[in-house]
């Protein structure tokens, strides 16, 4: 005689910690991007070295830029 057995699949306490901890940083992530200047941030990477330096910028100072009037917490 054959018997057909049920599996429920109920997520443990630490799997549901995990998926709370996953929401609560894509939540910092979406935050971040939604921020004006890493919008500019963004737009300057795109542009190419030359680009950058006729508006007197370089590549690897960019962050600095960017962010030179945030203030730290």
């Amino acid at each position: 005689m054959a018997h057909a057995a049920t599996i429920s699949h109920r997520p443990g306490f630490l799997a549901g910690l995990a998926n709370a901890f996953a929401a609560f940083g894509r939540g910092l992530v979406w935050m971040a991007e939604a921020n004006p200047r890493f919008k500019e941030l963004e737009k300057l990477q795109r542009m190419t070295d030359e680009e950058l330096a006729a508006r007197g910028l370089r590549r690897e100072k960019l962050v600095e830029h960017v962010f030179r009037n945030a203030a730290c917490i």
